[in-house]
């Protein structure tokens, strides 16, 4: 209890920082019924159905921006302190892509060390809006599944991005739900591996290959045993694999009224989901 208690007083003391009440409601202008969640995997490399994403509502999260794709959400999250090095990199990635955020709907989620995201987008006149997440944090599956079937936590879906507090794409999933989408498309997560789409793009230009390999020498550190740690059982609180949050999204929240697919035929997440095939 006293967990949530210093998080929302951290809540109202950012919007008081920040001279504005922080909504979290990403997708209120939302546009069709289904949301693609674009990530950072391998296999973003091989979609071929960037005309179905571009048709639909489509949110890119943290390194997609290395991504020449536009999508109509963009959430940056900072690596800080964690990853010093990475941080910076972040930063440099994010000054070199300026002008890819000038044609999104940019949401920058408070964390430690997202002064200096928030530095860079203020610098360039970007339109963005803040916003505030709160982990569950359960011990064990059922526990999470008491806490999201608790009503209090609907009344403050509008305010606070929720979720276990294992992976952003598990918040993402939950506040898509909230907001109304049908179907959520889930691209380049991938999970059986700890490969990016942007660690040997040999179309970047030589000063963001710089910044992809500062990169990725941050996350070949993290990631262990040749899968992302999201997926790995040794690194998560309680146990609790971000493919076993998202099952429990789906059973006992989404149910009949939203479904989550995967874009990839070789995702970790195919056991658990089906493959999207509207084409």
């Amino acid at each position: 209890m006293m967990y949530y208690i210093k998080n929302i007083v951290n809540y109202f003391h950012h919007s008081f920082k920040n001279r504005r009440f922080i909504k979290s409601n990403i997708f209120k202008n939302k546009n069709s019924d289904t949301l693609f969640i674009l990530g950072s995997g391998e296999s973003i490399n091989s979609i071929k159905i960037w005309d179905k994403i571009r048709s639909h509502d489509s949110i890119g999260f943290n390194y997609f921006i290395f991504n020449n794709f536009v999508p109509s959400f963009y959430i940056l999250e900072s690596t800080y302190p964690e990853y010093k090095d990475e941080y910076n990199a972040q930063l440099l990635l994010i000054e070199k892509k300026i002008n890819t955020l000038k044609s999104s709907k940019v949401f920058l989620n408070i964390s430690r060390g997202y002064e200096g995201i928030k530095k860079i987008l203020d610098k360039n006149s970007i339109n963005y809006k803040l916003i505030f997440h709160l982990n569950y944090n359960s011990n064990d599956v059922e526990d999470l599944k008491k806490r999201i079937k608790h009503k209090k936590y609907y009344f403050i879906k509008d305010l606070i991005l929720l979720g276990q507090g294992v992976a952003s794409i598990e918040r993402l999933c939950l506040k898509a739900f909230f907001s109304g989408y049908k179907k959520i498309v889930l691209c380049g997560v991938d999970l059986n591996n700890k490969n990016y789409f942007f660690e040997k793009n040999q179309l970047f230009t030589e000063d963001i290959k710089k910044i992809s390999n500062k990169i990725m020498e941050s996350k070949n550190m993290a990631h262990k045993r040749n899968r992302h740690t999201t997926s790995d059982i040794k690194y998560c609180k309680g146990g609790i694999v971000v493919q076993d949050v998202l099952s429990i999204y789906q059973k006992f929240i989404f149910k009949n009224d939203c479904q989550i697919f995967v874009e990839n035929e070789k995702s970790l997440l195919k056991q658990f989901f089906p493959v999207y095939n509207d084409f």
